[in-house]
């Protein structure tokens, strides 16, 4: 389960920090709405969508522990970030596209299916939040399934309180 989790923080992370872009819009010429320095450009808006953007994640079938590699392709993957005139600043992400897993046994089943995954996060002067959720429904060649939903989530409020969850269930069948 950890290594899902690990490719969920792998997705996020690996796609929100720019793989290869195909269109984009923006109402600044400015990348995520940062400076060459990295500080946020206040009044931005940008819209980056991404197509067919492939990661491949070594890892073990979770329902069988039979190692393998997980392809996830999303043929449609979208980026908005948005930071107004007080520096607050949003950033989300949705993905959608296939998966599969390939055993490196060959005499193990393959599997094939759907993606869903997005990431997103919020920021002002007193509060932050940051979330995610990622769901897999997989078939095997021998007609079994795995499904895997996940949904993460992490806030500190003004007061500086903590709320902090993480919630996975997979399914094998």
């Amino acid at each position: 389960m950890k290594r899902i989790l690990t490719l969920a923080v792998v997705l996020a992370l690996g796609l929100s920090l720019g793989l290869p872009t195909i269109a984009s819009a923006d109402t600044h010429a400015v990348p995520l709405c940062m400076d060459a320095a990295g500080n946020p450009v206040p009044n931005c808006s940008y819209t980056l969508v991404q197509r067919d953007v492939s990661m491949l994640v070594p890892s073990v079938n979770p329902c069988s522990g039979v190692p393998g590699t997980f392809t996830l392709t999303f043929s449609n993957f979208i980026q908005h970030v948005t930071v107004n005139g007080a520096l607050d600043a949003k950033f989300t992400s949705t993905g959608t596209g296939s998966a599969s897993f390939v055993p490196d046994d060959a005499t193990q089943p393959s599997y094939a299916g759907h993606v869903e995954a997005s990431f997103g996060t919020s920021v002002n002067r007193n509060n932050s939040v940051l979330h995610d959720t990622f769901n897999l429904r997989l078939t095997g060649t021998d007609g079994s399934t795995i499904t895997a939903h996940m949904v993460d989530h992490a806030s500190v409020s003004a007061g500086g309180i903590a709320n902090v969850f993480s919630i996975t269930s997979i399914t094998c069948g």
